[in-house]
């Protein structure tokens, strides 16, 4: 029997993209049959493990006792595989010791690169510069080493090119919803409508993320436009910091707002699902590792969002999104002209969930995973 040795900065119940989503894998891979094991920074559980599946919190992280907790784990099997999901100092630093266990365990490694490293950016400060250096050099020992390198976005190609040439050529692994992709009835649409104060007949568009700065501005600029073009819309809002977003809007704006802050993944699907329009501003532009644009997708909902400098080439081949450039008036404009073109909308979010099932589920993911060994 295939069996898998997680290793996660991040499982239930932090939440987190990391986090939703290596739980998504692990169960996946168990009711497929496989013997799953998570080994997870901090506290982690399962409320619903299948059977096959074991959750190991690690509350001092990966220290030396949680490395020979992995190694035996590896050894008990004879067709173990590690699989380390990366995010820079994600497993808790620049750690020497890590990084020497990892190099010499003799199992395959596998390596999932959500993102690579910290950048080297004009200007940095010499405490960014140093952060850069030592993940680099980290994103670089580990792509050398891994037995398969799997990237979020095809956009880290680029970034790990440096690091030479992996011992088998990298796959792209994009990352899915981390949301129910089930559409919600039309009665609990209607009651959420009411119980928002949005009437019936009004339009709504929706957004969800975390709202930080590098978010909060353009969607900032984006409603303005879109209010200006558009006054009656409703805005749902959905996610950790969509509260203090909304309060720093003018009154007369904030009042077109529904925040829901932080909640259930059910909750955040159906609020997703009230809207006509989904909005997704990027700062570096559309990609496969933005799971809250997978969960607009997933839903079936007409998405309008943005290129940038990581934007791979499957948005436009495949015409699932709306994609302007990176420009919140025009992207308000482009969200106007849909929310007056239902048919449009509809053939629209037809095409998302199509291409979603198609390259960007969590089925494909497991496949993928399980496909690569031969499973």
């Amino acid at each position: 029997m295939p069996h898998w040795c997680l290793l996660t900065p991040e499982y239930p119940p932090t939440i987190g993209g990391i986090a939703g989503y290596v739980a998504q894998v692990a169960e996946g891979l168990a009711r497929a049959g496989d013997r799953t094991e998570v080994w997870a920074k901090g506290p982690a559980a399962h409320p619903l493990a299948p059977a096959g599946l074991t959750v190991h919190p690690l509350p001092s992280g990966f220290d030396r006792h949680a490395r020979a907790s992995i190694t035996r784990s590896a050894r008990a099997e004879a067709d173990s595989v590690i699989v380390l999901e990366f995010v820079p100092f994600g497993l808790g630093g620049f750690r020497p010791a890590l990084l020497a266990w990892l190099a010499r365990v003799p199992h395959p490694l596998w390596l999932m690169f959500h993102e690579v490293a910290y950048p080297f950016e004009r200007g940095q400060s010499l405490q960014r510069h140093v952060l850069a250096l030592l993940t680099h050099a980290q994103a670089g020992f580990l792509f050398r080493r891994a037995d398969r390198v799997f990237l979020s976005t095809e956009a880290w190609h680029g970034m790990l090119a440096p690091f030479g040439k992996p011992r088998r050529p990298a796959e792209v692994l994009p990352i899915a919803s981390n949301l129910p992709s089930r559409v919600p009835a039309a009665s609990t649409l209607h009651e959420l409508r009411a119980e928002l104060g949005i009437p019936d007949d009004a339009a709504v568009v929706g957004h969800f993320g975390t709202f930080g700065s590098l978010v909060a501005e353009p969607l900032g600029k984006l409603m303005t436009r879109l209010w200006t073009l558009k006054p009656d819309v409703f805005l749902v809002a959905v996610g950790r910091g969509s509260d203090q977003w909304a309060a720093r809007l003018p009154h007369p704006l904030r009042s077109r707002v529904r925040p829901l802050g932080e909640v259930s993944p059910e909750r955040a699907a159906e609020a997703l699902a009230l809207a006509d329009v989904v909005l997704c501003p990027f700062p570096d532009g559309a990609t496969t590792r933005r799971t809250t644009l997978m969960a607009a997708l997933a839903l079936g909902k007409a998405v309008v969002t943005n290129g940038g400098r990581l934007t791979e080439a499957v948005w436009r081949r495949e015409h699932c999104v709306v994609l302007t450039p990176d420009d919140p008036a025009r992207m308000a404009e482009q969200s106007v002209e849909l929310l007056a073109d239902p048919a449009r909308r509809t053939a629209l979010g037809l095409k998302a969930a199509e291409v979603y099932e198609r390259c960007f589920s969590m089925r494909t993911t497991v496949h993928t995973l399980r496909a690569a060994r031969g499973a």
